[in-house]
């Protein structure tokens, strides 16, 4: 389970958030890396985004944001059975997955 809070990223390129934004978030490009990584190490079967508040994201930034980083997640391969297969570069079926969407309740 792979749990992805989006007040990790940088407010320039997410400013729809549930907190105040704080200065020095990752990079979408640090981020999409990070999951890779996990991906390559851990064999992950859903993934949940936080902490998206539609409410603050006026030009739609966090959403774009939002869906290229559950893209990146959903595009990886699985996990390989042997360790000495790259799960990195395997091709051909597509992981099977779950998304979880999670955002804000509204009164």
């Amino acid at each position: 389970y792979l749990h992805i809070d989006l007040d990790a990223l940088n407010t320039e390129i997410a400013p729809g958030i549930v907190d105040d934004p704080v200065p020095g978030g990752l990079s979408l490009h640090q981020m999409e890396d990070l999951i890779r990584a996990m991906c390559c190490r851990l064999r992950l079967r859903a993934a949940a985004l936080t902490t998206y508040n539609p409410g603050r994201d006026h030009d739609g930034k966090t959403l774009r944001v939002s869906l290229r980083v559950l893209e990146c997640w959903q595009n990886l391969p699985e996990r390989a059975s042997s360790r000495t297969e790259s799960p990195c570069f395997e091709t051909g079926r597509p992981p099977r997955s779950r998304i979880v969407w999670s955002a804000p309740f509204s009164r």
